[in-house]
């Protein structure tokens, strides 16, 4: 059996809106239908207009593009708090470690002050991979940084707040924010939560709204 739920949210809560970006932080099931538990787990499709010059990030990989409207998939059944996106006017960049893709978005952060906030992830990928036991379950892993003070891992992706990395650009030992929301997190699920994960704005956006299938 199937059910189709349609429904419309204005800046719910676990949304955040900004000037040229808007990113989720946990709350989903404050801006999707969804039970709110960790063992309710479900594939997820996410189906966003995006503005043009504007880049969408979202749970799991991306399945279609036809133009401005576009479609992520995760396929693996993860917790409804892994479920998420961001958009935003986001620069990529991108390095291998291992054989693993390492994807980084961002805007108005420069190449030193990148390379400084994620100066430990191949060390860190080769400690949990090596202490866990197996490799990342994904062939690539995506960090995507915002304004404020986000902090989530979503099912194979991150959204880190630029107020919360600016710290590792005076103490490159700070790692409160690196440690748990970087590739450890996806290990630290694997280890704890079997099969959970595959692991671990404003005027310019049209309408503020987003279809969403969730799919048993």
């Amino acid at each position: 059996m199937s059910v189709v739920i349609d429904y419309v949210a204005h800046e719910p809560r676990g949304v955040s809106f900004h000037a040229d970006a808007v990113y989720t932080h946990f709350d989903t099931c404050h801006w999707m239908v969804c039970r709110d538990r960790p063992d309710d787990k479900a594939t997820f499709a996410l189906t966003v207009t995006v503005p043009d010059g504007l880049t969408l990030v979202a749970s799991g990989a991306p399945v279609a593009d036809k133009s401005a409207r576009q479609q992520w998939r995760e396929s693996v059944p993860s917790s409804p708090y892994l479920f998420g996106f961001a958009l935003g006017k986001l620069t990529r960049t991108v390095r291998t470690h291992r054989g693993v893709t390492l994807e980084y978005f961002a805007s108005g952060a420069d190449d030193v002050a990148m390379k400084a906030m994620f100066a430990d992830d191949d060390r860190m990928l080769d400690f949990f991979t090596e202490k866990a036991g197996v490799p990342l379950p994904r062939a690539f892993y995506r960090q995507v940084v915002v304004d404020g003070e986000a902090a989530q891992e979503v099912s194979s992706f991150s959204i880190l707040g630029r107020a919360q990395l600016a710290a590792r650009l005076s103490d490159p030992t700070e790692d409160w924010l690196v440690a748990p929301e970087n590739p450890l997190r996806p290990l630290k699920h694997l280890q704890l939560v079997p099969f959970a994960v595959a692991f671990d704005a404003g005027d310019a956006l049209p309408d503020r709204e987003v279809v969403v299938e969730r799919h048993h």
